[in-house]
């Protein structure tokens, strides 16, 4: 939880919570709401590719084969949860859009410094 509420109340796991209330409000969400998005990161956090600190960087990996040109293909192997595949599959498209958009701005931005000199 965001240190600005600390510690106060209980969580569904048990630990003090300190200014959920205010959270919420500032959130703008119901506390219902808050609840359901706790057990769905609860859920996620089940998965065990999901790691605080990775050796490698994966993603990074992924957007220089395409960059090269090099198709990707993922394998999920046993890993049979739809939310894992969402989650993978929304991760990179936001990580290849983002990269898209930063190459095409500095294009743009090149072709202009071009025509005005």
């Amino acid at each position: 939880m965001h240190s600005e509420y600390g510690w106060e109340g209980r969580s569904e796991k048990g630990y003090k919570v300190k200014g959920l209330k205010q959270l919420i409000l500032k959130l703008n969400i119901h506390d219902s709401t808050y609840r359901n998005l706790r057990r769905g990161l609860e859920n996620l956090r089940r998965l065990p590719f999901l790691v605080p600190h990775a050796p490698d960087n994966p993603v990074k990996r992924i957007l220089e084969y395409l960059d090269r040109g090099i198709n990707v293909i993922l394998e999920f192997g046993r890993f049979d949860d739809f939310a894992a595949y969402i989650l993978v599959a929304n991760l990179l498209s936001r990580r290849i859009y983002a990269q898209y958009r930063r190459k095409r701005k500095k294009r743009w931005v090149e072709m202009w410094r071009q025509l005005v000199l």
